[in-house]
């Protein structure tokens, strides 16, 4: 079988990066396009996944205009020449159109509920989009959900094993505590019209944590001269190796927050719409604190270092182990729909 993948984010790699392994393995052919963006390329060559470059895109409405046609015809170009028997991603609109022009199958995956323009796009185009069951919004007829998280795809127990030679690489002595912060930088599509903190929350936090250990930041812009001592570099393969040892996880980011769930390491989620996953995992697993920017920075910051004790980090290893019990091996499952050459569908 042959499948062609677009993917426009780091995650995506981690997604998808062990089903391709599996069915590569069992004979299957994947064309894979990446955008050229933070971390993607660096990925995809770590894991050894070939992929063709559908260039970086544009913060400009009018940019990314131009760059989701010339993206498209890129695609199509190679697609009419791979001729893939189904199509995959999660929800980057980019290969809808050649899916839908050559009549084959189009699985997406999602997890944004205000993913906004990019599903009006690619919704009419593909043939099901499957989301977790803690998705908050109703997509009607080709909605599917599964009983898991996106981030069980690479971090559930068949899959990963933590590589403790990233805490030398670090500085950092086993069992020392520390914390790792995310920030985003606010020009997806989805993130128009939305902000995170302010410069000056950032530094409080990362002020206030550094009382309780190193302070590692991960930032989409580029940090002040006064944080550019705090900047994490670590291979970003190696990434949730380190993530697995850190006492606390705190930022803009989604898919940190509750990668830091999945691996028992308590998490501070700072976004204004949030996340149908990211409700469910303090909720149901209490293993991430989710706030707002606008929320007084003093309470996030009495939340987030009163993470800083061993019995909170025993409850978030025991939520970890029962969220890996309670929810399916999303690679797994991706492996069993593509096998069935979407008669599943």
């Amino acid at each position: 079988m042959r499948i062609l993948i677009d993917i426009g984010h780091p995650a995506h790699v981690h997604y998808f990066r062990n089903m391709i392994n599996i069915l590569t393995k069992e004979g299957c052919e994947f064309l894979v396009f990446a955008r050229n963006r933070q971390y993607v390329f660096e990925l995809l060559d770590a894991y050894g996944i070939k992929y063709i470059d559908r260039g970086s895109g544009s913060d400009r409405i009018a940019g990314k205009i131009v760059y989701l046609i010339k993206a498209s015809l890129k695609i199509y170009n190679y697609a009419r020449r791979f001729k893939p028997d189904l199509f995959l991603d999660f929800g980057t609109m980019y290969s809808c159109f050649s899916g839908f022009v050559l009549r084959k199958k189009h699985v997406v995956f999602e997890d944004t509920e205000n993913a906004g323009i990019y599903r009006m796009l690619y919704k009419p185009l593909v043939d099901v989009i499957y989301t977790s069951e803690s998705f908050e919004v109703d997509l009607g007829r080709k909605h599917k959900r599964f009983k898991s998280y996106m981030e069980l795809a690479y971090l559930h127990k068949k899959y990963f094993n933590p590589d403790d030679s990233v805490l030398k690489t670090a500085g950092i002595k086993r069992g020392e505590p520390f914390s790792i912060v995310r920030f985003v930088n606010w020009k997806a599509v989805h993130d128009f019209g939305k902000r995170g903190l302010t410069a000056e929350n950032k530094k409080k936090i990362i002020k206030a944590l550094e009382k309780y250990g190193k302070v590692f930041v991960l930032s989409e812009m580029e940090l002040p001269a006064e944080l550019k001592s705090y900047h994490l570099s670590v291979e970003p393969d190696k990434l949730h190796s380190l993530m697995y040892y850190a006492s606390l996880v705190l930022g803009e980011s989604a898919t940190m927050a509750s990668e830091a769930a999945m691996l028992g390491v308590p998490s501070v989620f700072i976004d204004k719409t949030g996340r149908g996953y990211t409700n469910e995992l303090e909720k149901k697993y209490g293993t991430l604190l989710n706030f707002s920017p606008d929320d007084n920075i003093s309470e996030i910051i009495r939340k987030a270092v009163g993470l800083f004790n061993e019995e909170k980090k025993t409850a978030a290893l025991s939520a970890a182990e029962k969220i890996q019990s309670e929810n399916i091996d999303l690679t797994g499952f991706m492996v069993n729909i593509i096998k069935a050459e979407g008669n599943i569908l």
